[in-house]
């Protein structure tokens, strides 16, 4: 929510940072600092295709690849707690949505394949070696694994025990579930490329397009304004900034590390 109010502000003219938000513990106060210009912007950064690797590493990428750029620590997190807890499907998120529209197999597929062309995570893998670095690796072109089924209970049983390989591009698989008037399709993705916001965007995307098709009709979304590469840049920013690794070190002096056993 405090990233939904700051960016909203800043397309209406009025720029601060969250930390001048969560300062300020009223909005008269917020107003007071904005008036004295003591408020700084959202962090931004601008990327492009293949800028957050070398030329060295970018010689050794598989073809049809179309951008590179190292695997945020979070995303690394989940990955490693998503192989130690297969058995419990660590991580794989499986979420359901009705569409209040009638079923067209034709149209759903072509829907779903403007989603993945549209949003990158969609055509990502993780290589975890190979390279210097972790690497996600965005390919220019993924078909999306839709599934008409008669059960959706049968089948999210076999995804939860099916998994992910990390390798491949396109962490996501669909189903779809023929109800007459309306239909069930369940979304089976992988946390590390998504969170609660994307999956809203995912939806929203997916409902104009797939609107439009079932009238003939067709609809062109907004540019995207963002990518996920551009945050991975503002997070190797943030832990190459003398600042912040200051900061850390302040809140951390006098504890010792924790050893992680492997087993």
């Amino acid at each position: 929510l405090s990233i939904q109010v700051a960016a909203r502000a800043e397309k209406a003219g009025y720029a601060f940072s969250l930390a001048d938000l969560f300062d300020s513990m009223t909005v008269g106060e917020l107003c007071a600092r904005l008036s004295a210009g003591s408020t700084r912007g959202l962090d931004t950064v601008e990327t492009s295709a293949f800028s957050l690797v070398d030329e060295a590493t970018r010689a050794l990428l598989p073809e049809g690849v179309e951008d590179a750029y190292p695997i945020g620590f979070t995303q690394l997190g989940m990955l490693y707690h998503s192989d130690r807890g297969r058995e419990v499907s660590m991580y794989h998120d499986i979420i359901p949505h009705t569409f209040y529209l009638p079923l067209d197999e034709v149209a759903l597929r072509a829907s779903l394949a403007c989603l993945v062309s549209r949003h990158s995570v969609l055509r990502t893998a993780f290589l975890l070696s190979g390279y210097s670095e972790p690497l996600q690796l965005v390919y220019s072109e993924v078909s999306p694994d839709l599934s008409i089924v008669e059960s959706l209970a049968d089948w999210v049983s076999e995804e939860k025990i099916r998994g992910f390989d990390w390798e491949q591009p396109g962490l996501v698989r669909f189903a779809a579930h023929d109800r007459g008037d309306r239909f069930e399709l369940v979304i089976s993705i992988h946390h590390a490329i998504v969170d609660g916001w994307s999956v809203s965007i995912f939806a929203s995307d997916l409902i104009a397009d797939y609107s439009a098709r079932l009238e003939g009709k067709t609809v062109e979304l907004p540019a995207l304004e963002s990518s996920y590469r551009d945050y991975i840049a503002l997070e190797q920013s943030a832990l190459n900034n003398p600042e912040a690794q200051g900061y850390w070190r302040d809140q951390l002096s006098g504890f010792s590390p924790t050893e992680i056993l492997s087993t």
